[in-house]
């Protein structure tokens, strides 16, 4: 076991995606357009059970990459996931739509945790819906 074969080609494989991932238009052009960029943002988030209307539980997690934008009188943010999941189906879109469904809750949650910090702030906002990036683009 060649342990500096298997570092050259994890370096190979992470420079590639690096590279997929910069050049990417669509995230690109909305991270040079964002007034503010959030990476690693932290939350916490207390679930209501339904019956009770009481916490049940507290979710605690961390968004990827959350984008702020201003535009006219209007603040919008923008979340985005990353995911590193193998590719299941061979059409790229049907991979995507897979992907988006099985992460829907999670975005969800997110957005609705973005959307609760906000207020708490005093500021009104519209959460864009959440975006997720993979590494097969």
């Amino acid at each position: 076991y060649d342990i500096q074969k298997v570092y050259k080609a994890n370096i190979r494989e992470l420079d590639k995606h690096l590279k997929t991932f910069l050049c990417d238009s669509q995230i690109m052009d909305e991270l040079q357009t964002a007034d503010e960029i959030y990476t690693e943002l932290p939350f916490e988030i207390a679930t209501i059970e339904n019956t009770t209307n009481k916490p049940s539980s507290i979710v605690r997690g961390v968004m990827d990459l959350v984008m702020r934008f201003k535009r006219d009188e209007e603040v919008q943010y923008q979340i985005w996931d990353y995911k590193t999941n193998e590719k299941t189906e061979e059409n790229i879109c049907d991979f995507e739509e897979a992907l988006y469904n099985k992460y829907k809750p999670q975005l969800e949650l997110y957005e609705k945790n973005l959307y609760e910090i906000a207020l708490r702030g005093g500021e009104k906002i519209n959460v864009l819906p959440s975006k997720i990036y993979h590494l097969y683009r």
